[in-house]
């Protein structure tokens, strides 16, 4: 192959050229594997993983159809867990709604404060007490980042925040605000409402 050509992953003669080369400097250097299936693999862009998963989805899918045609075995009603570590092993079960969970039940949540002079820090801390979640790590409302515990540069821009009043953050009376927390599966939204 010229060097002034395009390579050509579909071309056997390309990807010959370019196996030739790559065993070559693997050669000088002492490098072990290179074959002509594992050059085509890279050079085609296949990863072996993204098969495999592939696989075992498609034959996931397959069982489960099988079940409802048939009846033989209960069929996966809304989770399954697959390990592929040692062998194969899929559970199917059903996740359960906890009621009293504020992310499964999206139950409306309301915060009350005294008024807009209350800071950022102490509407954190009183959402903390009704959520009964540790900590929050991020807060955002109107689509302006409140508060973010991480990266640390954004924690840093956002902590300033922590001492100004509701008022001077324009956050009015009724105002929905998104928390996010490493407790939480999803962000909720809780209304802060002054008395």
């Amino acid at each position: 192959m010229g060097e002034n050509k395009d390579l050509d992953t579909d071309d056997a003669e390309h990807t010959t050229w370019l196996f030739q080369q790559a065993l070559a400097r693997a050669e000088q250097f002492n490098i072990k594997g290179v074959t002509y299936r594992l050059t085509k693999g890279v050079v085609k862009n296949i990863i072996p993983a993204v098969a495999s998963t592939n696989s075992t989805i498609a034959a996931c899918c397959a069982n489960e159809t099988f079940k409802l045609a048939t009846r033989c075995n209960p069929h996966m009603n809304n989770y399954a867990f697959i390990n592929l570590i040692d062998g194969v092993y899929a559970l199917p079960f059903e996740y359960e709604k906890d009621e009293d969970c504020i992310v499964c039940s999206k139950k409306p949540v309301t915060v009350k404060c005294a008024s807009s002079s209350v800071t950022l820090q102490a509407l954190i801390e009183r959402i903390l007490q009704q959520l009964n979640i540790k900590e929050i790590s991020g807060m955002r409302a109107s689509g302006n980042t409140l508060y973010m515990e991480r990266p640390e540069p954004l924690r840093i821009a956002t902590l300033p925040n922590l001492d100004k009043s509701l008022g001077e953050l324009k956050l009015s009376s009724g105002i929905e605000v998104s928390i996010t927390a490493s407790e939480l599966t999803h962000a909720v939204v809780v209304t802060v409402e002054y008395e």
